[in-house]
């Protein structure tokens, strides 16, 4: 009950104070867009590119983390395809959009925020190196198996290849490659540039919470809700169960590793789900809705998975 109280409510508390503003209309949508904004292109950044130059983490630990998360997260997402296939009768396309739906965390916005809560600096870095693929793995493939349902075989190649492509750009990859080569350069960091990113790096936990409450004051619940319920059952339960699995039974992580890897597969699912079912106009508000119940549930199941994983406080 202590975790609850002294992690997860106060992170749920400021998603819900951001969510009441944009309801409310005390911040505009062009104003969340900006936030974001603000928090996507300089906040987080910053405090992965601190937290990649300053830590120290082996390869084969960092590949058998990477293995343990992906098997769970591959694996789920063929099981989802499937459920789609045979319980929900869908098209290859909108198997592909409930497959991603199941799998893709909201690793920065929610991820990055809770694991510095529950687990300090040391566990941003193995958060780190899944947010480091994350996207490029789940996203490509969903690109492929939408554009090969839409009978676009060679597209999907092109589109997921574009895909790659923009996400190596995005500021959150480069941040992360930018710390680990500074890393290995062995050098501090300048008094005024560590100084610069400090205050960017403090910004990021509240300014990414609120943020995300604002986004989800835009998403409404609509579509077959019953689909969107299973869809949050095997987000928050099945896909973290199958994770930790893979992390003690298969990989034999140590406890922080399997403990965030477990986390971060417990997270609601994230807004890129949406995104991507908004750029084909296919199944969007099965996806909004999965984005807002998963998030709205995840109080109660995070709240649960960190009262058994965090260190006793």
């Amino acid at each position: 009950m202590s975790t609850v109280i002294e992690i997860v409510l106060p992170i749920f508390a400021v998603i819900l104070l951001g969510f009441g503003f944009g309801r409310g209309k005390f911040l505009s949508a062009e104003g969340a867009r900006g936030l974001g904004a603000f928090v996507y292109y300089a906040a987080i950044p910053a405090l992965l590119f601190r937290g990649m130059a300053t830590a120290s983490t082996g390869a084969g630990g960092s590949l058998a983390l990477l293995g343990a998360y992906f098997a769970g997260a591959l694996m789920v997402f063929a099981g989802s395809l499937a459920v789609g296939r045979i319980v929900f009768r869908l098209s290859l396309a909108e198997q592909g959009l409930m497959a991603i739906s199941t799998g893709f965390s909201n690793s920065v916005q929610l991820g990055i925020p809770l694991v510095l809560a529950a687990f300090g600096d040391a566990g941003l870095v193995p958060l780190t190196i899944i947010i480091s693929v994350h996207s490029l793995v789940l996203l490509s493939l969903t690109t492929v198996v939408v554009e090969a349902g839409r009978g676009h075989a060679h597209g999907a190649l092109r589109m997921a290849e574009a895909t790659a492509i923009a996400i190596a750009g995005n500021p959150v990859i480069l941040s992360i490659v930018a710390g680990l080569l500074w890393r290995l350069t062995g050098l501090a960091l300048p008094g005024p540039l560590r100084h610069l990113i400090d205050l960017l790096a403090a910004a990021a936990t509240p300014a990414a919470l609120f943020s995300l409450g604002a986004t989800l004051a835009g998403f409404r619940l609509a579509g077959d809700l019953g689909e969107s319920l299973v869809v949050v059952a095997i987000k928050l339960l099945v896909l973290p169960l199958v994770v930790w699995l893979f992390a003690t039974r298969v990989f034999h992580l140590g406890d922080l590793d399997t403990a965030v890897a477990t986390t971060c597969a417990a997270l609601p699912t994230g807004s890129n789900a949406f995104i991507l079912a908004q750029r084909y106009d296919l199944y969007v508000a099965r996806a909004a809705s999965s984005v807002l119940i998963s998030t709205a549930l995840s109080i109660v199941t995070l709240g649960a998975l960190l009262a058994v994983l965090a260190p006793a406080r």
